[in-house]
């Protein structure tokens, strides 16, 4: 099944030696491992999907293995493409607020916070920006390609470069603080999962299912929790990367691992609460009672946080490169590979709507702020949805 799993991944793998290269090689020479894709089947929508506005802004995020994804705060949406520039939307109805050209390559962004709109570039930077006016702060070079979306509290950010290596920076000007520095294994999912700051704890997940915390202001290891644990015979099999980022809510930790469990771990001991044996590289969404994930296989799952409980499974979306869910009012939203947002009921995971965003495709999970969904295609298609009574 890994096998069959891995081709739409090949070239978002990380090769940090000729080994990697030569185990991929081998294992998918002459074989057509491709699963196609589960059709799309008439549904009967209980919802009317409308566009409230859409705008291009450019190259699009994983179509080139990097993070860029947008992010909404107080009523503006900010949004990055890969050939730099960044953009301040207006929430509510698209129009440009402000607009930089960084003149760098980005792979990771925007992260928001303390005043700032955080960035990483493939040349190994972190960016910070004003997000009055777009207007730069710093910049701060590090060691590494930054495929994680900074964070930022207690004036530190926060970057973590595909090396390994965490940094402390200061988000007054930039300076470097600390540097905490770990091994990669040879081969991994080419993407990081982003830093998560609470309770001055930096939580992460890394490459060999790990999950750890440093102290924010001194970047010392305060836990480290193996989440998963490589099995198989090839380097390949044994990938168990934590590539979706950790969410922490009301004291607990929740995150999962490629080939590996979901878990549930308190975010002060790291006790474990609960695990469930579920593989995903997407990042998860919640709401008061209930955890939601995108399996490896492209099945939704509804979770109950409190135990881990599968509550419902919507298995009508397998092998469509279906994102992480989000939580929008009562519904659940997902996309996929050939550019559909579908929207589920909350309750069971019915499908109760679905509209086309861009025929380029959707790689990126959904954004939401005030019951809207803000979606981010390949082609670099922004568009705002929201669901009405039919």
């Amino acid at each position: 099944m890994i096998r069959q799993l891995i081709l739409p991944l090949l070239f978002s793998l990380s090769l940090t030696g000729c080994g990697g290269l030569d185990a991929l090689t081998d294992l998918t020479k002459g074989k057509d491992n491709a699963i196609p894709p589960t059709p799309l089947t008439d549904i009967q929508p209980s919802v009317s999907l409308s566009s409230k506005w859409s705008k291009n802004v450019g190259g699009g995020g994983n179509r080139h293995f990097v993070n860029i994804k947008p992010v909404v705060s107080g009523g503006v949406v900010f949004v990055a493409n890969t050939k730099g520039t960044v953009m301040a939307l207006d929430a509510d109805t698209g129009a440009t607020r402000w607009q930089v050209d960084t003149k760098s390559r980005l792979g990771a962004g925007p992260g928001i916070g303390d005043g700032m709109v955080l960035l990483g570039s493939r040349e190994g930077e972190v960016i910070a920006l004003s997000a009055a006016d777009g207007k730069e702060e710093w910049r701060s070079r590090v060691t590494s390609e930054v495929l994680s979306i900074p964070a930022t509290a207690a004036d530190v950010v926060i970057a973590r470069a595909i090396d390994g290596r965490m940094f402390g920076l200061s988000a007054i000007d930039g300076k470097r603080l600390w540097t905490y520095d770990r091994t990669v294994p040879t081969l991994t999912l080419r993407g990081s999962s982003s830093p998560v700051i609470a309770g001055g704890l930096v939580v992460y997940g890394s490459d060999g299912g790990k999950l750890s915390a440093l102290a924010l202001k001194q970047g010392l290891p305060l836990w480290e929790k193996t989440i998963a644990f490589p099995t198989g015979r090839s380097e390949l099999d044994r990938i168990v990367d934590i590539d979706g980022n950790p969410l922490i809510v009301n004291g607990v930790v929740y995150a999962a691992s490629y080939q590996g469990v979901i878990v549930a771990l308190e975010l002060e001991t790291a006790r474990t609460l609960w695990t469930k044996e579920l593989s995903t590289s997407s990042d998860m969404s919640v709401d008061i009672n209930n955890l939601y994930l995108t399996d490896a296989e492209g099945n939704v799952w509804a979770l109950d946080r409190r135990n881990g409980a599968s509550l419902w499974k919507q298995d009508k979306l397998q092998y469509r490169s279906v994102t992480g869910p989000v939580v929008v009012g009562d519904y659940v939203v997902v996309n996929d590979f050939e550019g559909y947002q579908h929207w589920l009921s909350i309750d069971d995971g019915h499908f109760v709507g679905r509209m086309e965003i861009d025929s380029s495709g959707i790689s990126t999970a959904s954004i939401t702020a005030n019951n809207v969904a803000y979606s981010y295609s390949n082609s670099g298609e922004l568009a705002a949805t929201v669901a009405g009574k039919r």
